[in-house]
């Protein structure tokens, strides 16, 4: 069981490092958008859509990352202090709080998925590019973060 949840968590830890890429992507795009405004006076109508869009997707996974490396921010000098009980009661109380929350982030996002996938919703403005790829990025995402965090609750016993 163990080598099967430690696999899964390096197959995100994997995934995560491939969205740490994005920023390069997005400093080529905002760099490429600055030549052309401000030497060549013709800006994109799809610079900023895109690099908006990018960074979404990077924070995303970055949640996932910052899960997996544990760099979260925790209350150590009070955790700290608390019996081996009250510890592993306030994990219970961690771990039904953030399924609770994780829960309703992926019912909400995966309603506003569907509803931007029906409505074939596009980015307002002179470039109207698909927004739906990205919202139905996000329920999945949560998804995964919900798995780490069982995977780290599991992991942490």
């Amino acid at each position: 069981m163990n080598a099967i949840l430690t696999k899964i968590e390096t197959s995100l830890n994997r995934l995560c490092e491939w969205a740490a890429y994005i920023p390069m992507v997005i400093f080529v795009i905002i760099t490429y958008e600055v030549i052309a405004r401000y030497f060549f006076n013709s800006p994109t109508s799809w610079a900023w859509v895109i690099s908006k869009h990018l960074f979404l997707v990077m924070c995303l996974f970055g949640g996932i990352y910052a899960f997996i490396q544990k760099s979260h921010i925790r209350i150590e000098m009070l955790y700290e202090r608390f019996s081996p009980a009250k510890q592993m009661m306030s994990r219970l109380l961690t771990l039904i709080l953030f399924i609770f929350f994780m829960g309703i982030f992926v019912w909400k996002s995966a309603y506003m998925a569907m509803a931007s996938i029906t409505g074939a919703e596009v980015a307002r403005g002179a470039f109207a590019m698909p927004i739906y790829p990205f919202k139905i990025l996000m329920p999945l995402v949560g998804l995964l973060l919900l798995l780490q965090g069982v995977i780290s609750i599991i992991k942490e016993k």
